[in-house]
This record gives C-alpha cells, structure tokens and sequence, in this order.
C-alpha cells in the first residue's frame, strides 16, 4: 500500500509538472503570436488592416477639427469659467467623449487645452503691442489669477512671462522675426 500511495504521488507530481510546461507553452505561444501580428500589422500600415482603424479615427479627427475651429473662430478660452460641459454642449458630443479625445488624439486634458489657446492668444497680443503689461494680458485671455497665468505659461513656452518678454523685446530691438511656434508648443 505504501508503495502505491508512493507511485501515485510521483504519478501526480509528473502529470502536475506536465501540465504547468504545457500551459506556460501555450500562454507564450500567444504572446509571440500577438508580437508578430502587430508587426505585421505595423509593416503592413498602409494596406488594408489601416484602414478600419481609419474608418474609427474618422470621428475623432472630425472631433478635433470642429473642436479647433471652435477655439480658433469663437475664442471660448476667453471665458475665464470655461467648461468642458459647455464645450462639449457648442460643438456636439458628451463630455466623456470630448475628454477621451483630448487625451489620446492631443495628449493635453481640457484644462492644458484650454490654456494652451490662452497663452497663445496672450504671446500674439504682446507681440502686436510689446509695451502692454504682460499681466494684464493674461487676464484679458481668460486666467483668473498669476499664479495659474505664470504655470500654464511656463508649461506651454518652457520660460515665465517675466522671462519671456525679457526675450521677446531683446530680439525686437535686434529686430529678429520671431515665430510663435517657436515658443508656444
């Protein structure tokens, strides 16, 4: 008898061990067949399998569009209590959509987004009037206070407004052309 309960348990042991090698098999086996798809996929890009995911950007970037026209021609950024509800109400989806969108296709959230335009506008109007006080400007363009001016502006040109009209009047007086692009990213 013990010989038996010693035979089955090694039995157990064995089939057990079989069992784990060949699950762990098969789970990688998966793994290198989802690798390879997606580089066949990837060198493929072009083909046929890009195009049903182009079929599902289509309303993304439809969404992106009306959103930066939106911004652009009606300047909503200018609202100091802008929301993403009212945002989304003006230009036709749901907030959750608009949301996602913002964070995988623009990689900014709403707040980012939205001062991004601010201190765009801010950068375009203290280059058409260098003499104005930078400050005042933001306020113009929707920030409530400097702290939250001197933050997105620093995020978004990488320099403090103090810092960047420093160097903004340099090159005018050098009278270099300047591109916002260069600045505001």
């Amino acid at each position: 008898m013990k010989n038996y309960l010693i035979i089955l348990s090694v039995f157990l042991i064995i089939v057990e061990t079989l069992f784990l090698i060949v699950r762990f098999i098969i789970k990688n086996n998966r793994k290198i067949k989802k690798s390879s798809e997606y580089r066949i996929y990837k060198e493929d890009k072009y083909e046929k399998n890009i195009s049903l995911l182009e079929e599902g950007m289509a309303d993304d970037i439809d969404l992106v569009k009306r959103l930066m026209e939106y911004f652009e021609k009606e300047k909503p950024y200018l609202n100091k209590n802008i929301k993403i509800n009212d945002v989304s109400r003006m230009i036709y989806t749901n907030t959750s959509y608009l949301s996602r969108i913002l964070n995988q296709r623009i990689s900014k959230n709403f707040n980012q987004f939205v001062n991004y335009y601010r201190v765009k506008d801010v950068c375009e109007r203290f280059l058409d009037k260098p003499e104005s006080n930078i400050w005042k400007i933001g306020e113009s363009c929707g920030f409530n206070n400097n702290a939250s001016f001197t933050s997105a502006f620093k995020y978004h040109t990488g320099y403090t407004p103090a810092m960047w009209c420093r160097e903004i009047k340099g090159r005018l007086v050098k009278k270099e052309k300047i591109c916002l692009g260069e600045y505001v990213k």
